[in-house]
Formats: structure tokens, C-alpha cells, sequence
């Protein structure tokens, strides 16, 4: 009797046991840290090359444009040129060559943003005459804590998180910065406000990532750093 008393204990007290020490570890298991940010895309601002009126606008804000698309014209005195100095081959060279920068034409695949002149007003030389976006991946731009930046570098894998979608998205850390900066305004919390941070981006690569606007707030899970 007292052999199969121990036995029956055994068999009762044996998965209770595991069963505690699973729980334990799982109690003690660090959770991947989530970071706060929003979704962005490079931004590419083409300077007027000359102070002259524009003539067209041949794109519509929020339309993508593929490289070599014309965007806009300005003003050109080519024809007057022509008439006028017909003579002056030099300088009609010249002002043909002129005339064909003052076509603006994008410089890659990318999403019209903003176009700040209409047609007829003259923007100053060197100033911004159409924003694009690049019509690439977007990365979500988030502050890296001063305790995790030991341990994230770029190639990092993650999990981005962006208002308005159920499931995440895979990332890929692309940047890090070298320089600390104090944590912004929206990604503070209560134990964060004197905390040192570093601005990182992390390139959000899967496809369905392409038509997200640029804006959006984002988590981003660093889930390697989790694993460590």
C-alpha cells in the first residue's frame, strides 16, 4: 500500500510541476518593445531653374508619375530669341539649351505631392516647384530608447503596426542614427520624458505597403530585439 500511495502522488504532483515551471518561464520571457512613429516616404523637391511664369501644369496632386513625366512649364522666351537674333547662333544655343531645363520633368517613378505655384505665377530661381514622393516602399520613421540601441543596428528584422490594418507588416531596419536626440513630443510617456533617443527608420517591405499614405501613425515591433 504505502508503494502505490508514493506512485499515485507521483502521477498527480508530476504535471502540476511542469506545469508551474512552464507558467514561470513564460512570466519571465521579455516581450518584443514596441515603438511609436509614423509612416513616411523620401521626399524629392525639384528647384525652378529660372524666375519665370508657368505656363502648364501638366499633373494633378496625388497622381504617380513615372520617371521623365513631365510635371510643369514655365515661361520661355525661345521664339523671341530666335526672331530676334537669328544671327547669334551662340547665344541661340544657349537658349535652347535653357529652355529645355525649363521643362520639369521628374527625376524617378515617384507620387506627385505637391505642386505650391499655379499657372502664370513666377517662382522665385531656386525655389521648390513640385514635391514627389517616392513611389517606393514606405519606412516608418520611430525613436530607438537609449537603453535598446546596443541592440539594434540595420538588417534588423520587425513587425509594423499601422493605424487602420488588423495585421502587421515585416520591416527591416534601414537606419540608425549615430547622434541621441531627446524623445519627441508624441512618442513620450510618463518615464520616457528625460530619456535620450535615436531617430531610426525602419523600410516597411511588404508590397501591400505601396499604396499606404505617408502620415499615418505606426508601431513597430523590434522583434529580435525581443528574442534576445
Amino acid at each position: 500500500m504505502p508503494g502505490t500511495l508514493t506512485s499515485v502522488r507521483l502521477r498527480v504532483l508530476l504535471p502540476l510541476a511542469v506545469g508551474i515551471a512552464v507558467l514561470l518561464a513564460a512570466c519571465t520571457r521579455e516581450d518584443p518593445p514596441r515603438l511609436p512613429g509614423t509612416l513616411e516616404r523620401d521626399r524629392i523637391e525639384i528647384a525652378a531653374e529660372a524666375s519665370e511664369p508657368i505656363t502648364a501644369i501638366e499633373v494633378r496632386e496625388g497622381e504617380r508619375v513615372e520617371a521623365g513625366r513631365v510635371l510643369l512649364r514655365q515661361e520661355t522666351q525661345l521664339a523671341e530669341a530666335r526672331a530676334a537674333l537669328a544671327a547669334a547662333e551662340a547665344r541661340l544655343k544657349e537658349i535652347t539649351l535653357s529652355n529645355e531645363r525649363l521643362i520639369v520633368r521628374a527625376p524617378q517613378a515617384a507620387i506627385v505631392d505637391a505642386l505650391p505655384y499655379e499657372v502664370g505665377e513666377r517662382p522665385p530661381q531656386g525655389g521648390t516647384i513640385a514635391v514627389l514622393l517616392a513611389d517606393t516602399a514606405p519606412y516608418a520613421r520611430v525613436y530607438i530608447p537609449e537603453p535598446l540601441r546596443v541592440r539594434v543596428r540595420p538588417g534588423s528584422r520587425a513587425l509594423v503596426y499601422v493605424d487602420g490594418r488588423e495585421d502587421p507588416l515585416p520591416g527591416t531596419m534601414r537606419f540608425v542614427s549615430s547622434e541621441a536626440a531627446f524623445t519627441p513630443y508624441y512618442a513620450l510617456t510618463q518615464r520616457d520624458r528625460s530619456r535620450l533617443s535615436f531617430l531610426a527608420e525602419v523600410e516597411v517591405t511588404d508590397p501591400r505597403a505601396r499604396d499606404l499614405p505617408v502620415g499615418v501613425p505606426v508601431e513597430v515591433e523590434l522583434i529580435e530585439v525581443g528574442r534576445e
